[in-house]
């Protein structure tokens, strides 16, 4: 989904930017989630519920960093208003989720792959 956000920044589509770019985050989250050992329920939690608890079991602990707590919960309100409200989404604001968004995404995916590694193996998937 994030190569998707990436394509749809370079073509100008912000709006459908913005909403790939969202839903890669919710599925990081839940991974993030899975990963640490929370118990997902048979159905994928609500988005809402999703990045509460994430925002809630990483952020607040200090595990990841504020600004990604504040990354997502501004990137839900632009998502609102890219999916639902007839408001365009500005270049800056594409660009900045872009270029953010990338970084955070890069900490959460490494969180996960350490967090799955076998004891000794932390480079999982470096290689594959």
């Amino acid at each position: 989904m994030w190569q998707e956000a990436e394509c749809l920044y370079t073509a100008g589509k912000f709006r459908g930017c913005i909403s790939r770019a969202y839903f890669a985050f919710y599925k990081a989250a839940v991974a993030a989630l899975v990963a640490r050992g929370e118990n997902i329920a048979d159905k994928e939690p609500r988005h809402v519920q999703a990045v509460g608890r994430f925002n809630k079991l990483f952020v607040r602990s200090g595990m990841f960093p504020r600004e990604l707590g504040r990354f997502l919960n501004d990137l839900e309100d632009l998502r609102v208003r890219a999916d639902y409200r007839d408001q365009a989404i500005l270049v800056e604001e594409a660009e900045e989720v872009i270029t953010r968004g990338r970084q955070y995404l890069d900490q959460i995916h490494q969180f996960i792959e350490t967090s799955l590694a076998p004891a000794g193996k932390q480079d999982l998937g470096k290689d594959v």
